[in-house]
């Protein structure tokens, strides 16, 4: 959605253990324009245990896929979006 790692850091070993531990951040430098429904929809899908991940059936059907007022329409391309969609479908389940 940013095209920048959820798992930020201030080094590269801060960034391996945000991503091994799924400590998410989401800085308002980059992230302020990004909808609730997009945040909730990563923080969903990047669950560090697979049981508590978001199925690909209900990433497809979340609200932030459904919705054509955000401003993620205007500032995400196209591709990404059906890029994320078949990751979804494909890869998941």
């Amino acid at each position: 959605m940013t095209r920048i790692d959820p798992f930020s850091g201030s080094n590269y070993l801060e960034v391996i253990n945000n991503n091994k531990n799924c400590e998410i951040d989401f800085p308002d430098i980059i992230w302020k324009k990004i909808s609730i429904d997009a945040k909730d929809l990563c923080i969903k899908m990047l669950k560090k245990d697979p049981k508590e991940r978001i199925s690909s059936w209900e990433a497809q059907n979340h609200p932030w896929f459904k919705t054509s007022n955000t401003c993620e329409f205007n500032e995400i391309f196209y591709d990404d979006r059906e890029l994320l969609l078949n990751y979804l479908l494909n890869y998941l389940e």
